[in-house]
């Protein structure tokens, strides 16, 4: 949209507003009308104009002491004005400058000399605004808690804010240098995840299927794992487009959701199962028409109290970990010795079939850097979409690791339920995408399972990928997990 100054007439003589209309049309100038000094001053505040035409003999005030109370006034010192005189009198035209006037013109100019003078101050105080709009906006956007930065169509960094120079390492207050690549800056700390909505990047940002994009610093020995969400905004001015990225720092709510989830999922699978068995055993014992013997009576009570003391415990570690935030993120990682006896632990409580475990080379002394609640989490979550999304509700689940490598052991869960198509396959990632749909809202149970996994393997610098099998119907999640291997003799 072409932008159009704004003009303020300010004379008595009808006439002279009728010529000025005449000389500067509406399609190009904005023109505003006052009759008197009283009039222009109210006029000005409401507008702010980009120039004050401004008669000097007029009734009640004249134009010098107009223009004298126009510099008097903060927001209006700075707007341009001209002082208009059907006298071309030299000492008329010093009074009009020592009272503030910008310029100074006979009423009897010629209309392409005036025309070309009135440009020149509207255009001058459009620069003058759009400068001090632009000081005022960094001055906003550097006292802002998210990081902003500029990038042009080359991925270059061509301006940034305090907190995005502090998060991407760039020099704190001097000018940055030319050439800088957005992508090659944020890579020496940060990783692109998930890697399929950073393929695009930047041109496919207003496509409403790609996924929210993160950088992230994963967890070390020394340092906690920084998740930041990216935005973007494209500006075009003239020939050039540029992009305004936002870096938000969503550590402490992705966190968060990682907290929730693994405590449902703690509470689903460490409970269900032992409250079904307490529960039909009491049930049994309480019964009047079936006679149980003394020794009988003793040993399914004995089941029932050693089952409440198990429980109590469970429920204990369960709310110590609801006070320590940390817990999630600890050293206490998961050991692959005790991976048999966890996934027959879930497959009992969802009520399959084990799986099969296949290995290659030996996971003895393997031991992740996810905590084993956060690996306990995950498990649980992939058994039972497998177990929701097969026909008959009793999938065949495979676990298979492959040899461990420095640092890492992929791991897949494959099920033989169904098949994705490649659309829902690439939104597997989003929150609260449900086979197809994207939900605005949050309903209960639904949705955060695949994207709050991801968080726990993203959070400490894994990968994860799901795909189809190739054999027969059914997915495989594949996740490469950072480990350590402890050396025991």
């Amino acid at each position: 949209m072409t932008y159009k100054p704004t003009i303020l007439i300010t004379d008595d003589d009808q006439a002279w507003h009728d010529l000025i209309k005449i000389w500067f049309p509406a399609e190009e100038y904005i023109l505003k009308s006052a009759r008197d000094g009283t009039e222009c001053l109210e006029q000005a505040l409401l507008l702010d104009p980009d120039l004050i035409l401004l008669d000097v003999i007029m009734p009640d005030m004249d134009g010098f002491e107009v223009c004298r109370r126009l510099r008097r006034e903060p927001e209006l010192a700075e707007i341009p004005i001209i002082m208009l005189s059907a006298s071309a009198d030299q000492n008329t035209h010093q009074k009009g400058i020592q009272a503030g006037a910008d310029d100074f013109i006979p009423k009897l100019i010629d209309r392409h000399e005036f025309q070309a003078r009135v440009r020149s101050l509207t255009r001058l105080n459009r620069y003058r605004k759009l400068l001090s709009e632009r000081k005022r906006f960094k001055w906003v956007i550097d006292q802002a808690e998210d990081g902003f930065l500029v990038i042009n169509e080359k991925n270059e960094i061509i301006d940034a804010n305090s907190m995005a120079r502090l998060i991407l390492g760039l020099p704190k207050d001097s000018r940055l240098p030319e050439g800088l690549n957005f992508l090659e800056i944020a890579g020496r700390e940060y990783r692109f995840e998930p890697e399929t909505a950073w393929a695009g990047w930047p041109n496919d940002f207003r496509n409403p299927s790609t996924s929210k994009r993160y950088l992230i610093r994963p967890q070390t020995d020394n340092s906690q794992a920084f998740w930041l969400e990216i935005s973007v905004l494209e500006q075009v001015a003239g020939d050039k487009v540029n992009r305004l990225i936002r870096l938000r720092n969503i550590t402490d709510e992705k966190k968060g959701i990682c907290r929730i989830h693994s405590f449902e999922s703690a509470i689903s699978y460490k409970f269900r199962n032992r409250l079904a068995g307490m529960v039909s055993t009491i049930n049994t014992l309480a019964r009047k028409d079936i006679e149980i013997d003394r020794s009988e009576f003793s040993e399914l009570f004995q089941f029932v109290v050693k089952n409440a003391g198990v429980l109590q415990n469970e429920l204990i570690e369960i709310l110590e970990y609801l006070e320590s935030p940390s817990l999630l993120y600890s050293d206490n990682g998961f050991n692959f010795d005790q991976l048999e006896a966890l996934v027959n632990e879930i497959s009992e409580g969802l009520g399959i079939s084990p799986p099969l475990i296949e290995v290659e080379g030996s996971y003895h002394g393997v031991e992740t850097l996810i905590s084993d609640l956060a690996m306990e989490s995950i498990l649980w979550e992939l058994f039972q979409n497998s177990k929701k999304f097969h026909p008959a509700k009793l999938p065949g689940i495979i676990v298979k690791l492959d040899r461990p490598e420095t640092g890492i052991l992929r791991m897949r869960i494959i099920d033989n339920g169904i098949s994705l198509s490649p659309e829902q396959l690439s939104r597997v990632w989003k929150p609260y995408y449900q086979g197809g749909e994207y939900l605005y809202e949050n309903p209960e149970g639904m949705g955060l399972g695949l994207p709050t996994i991801a968080s726990y393997v993203w959070h400490w610098g894994g990968k994860c990928y799901l795909y189809n099998r190739e054999d027969q119907p059914g997915v495989v999640v594949e996740l490469v997990l950072p480990v350590r291997i402890e050396n025991k003799e």
